[in-house]
C-alpha cells in the first residue's frame, strides 16, 4: 500500500450519475505513466421565462 487513505471507489460513479441526470457526458482519455484526464460536458439551458 503505497497511500494512506484510500477511496470507496465511489467518486467517478456519482460523478457519471450525476452528469447523466442533467442530460450531460463524461469521458476518459488517460496515458500511461502520466495520468488521466476526465471530461464532463453538461448543456446549460437559459433564457428568459415567459
Amino acid at each position: 500500500m503505497t497511500k494512506q487513505y484510500e477511496g470507496t471507489g465511489l467518486g467517478l460513479y456519482l460523478v457519471k450519475k450525476l452528469t447523466n441526470l442533467l442530460d450531460g457526458d463524461i469521458t476518459l482519455k488517460s496515458e500511461y505513466g502520466k495520468g488521466s484526464e476526465f471530461i464532463f460536458t453538461i448543456p446549460l439551458k437559459y433564457g428568459l421565462k415567459e
